[in-house]
């Protein structure tokens, strides 16, 4: 990522005071919270590890078809 990339919000004083990330920036940041967060559990860190290395797999449309998500509520 560069820093480019980012926007600086500032207020009048010039006090940086919020940071715009483009879109697909913020989806692999919120990702990795996620996954950090996930793995705080043994049981759960033990759970992706098996669907990591599993052989199974399914399509991103396959999955929300059969969880009832519209792929238009992901965007």
């Amino acid at each position: 990522m560069s820093t480019r990339e980012l926007q600086l919000v500032s207020d009048e004083g010039g006090k940086v005071t919020a940071v715009l990330v483009p879109i697909e920036i913020w989806r692999d940041i919120s990702s990795q919270i996620e996954t950090n967060y996930l793995l705080k559990s043994a049981t759960m860190a033990r759970r992706l590890k098996e669907a990591m290395s599993s052989a199974e797999s399914v399509s991103l449309d396959s999955a929300l078809a059969q969880s009832g998500i519209a792929r238009s509520e992901l965007e």
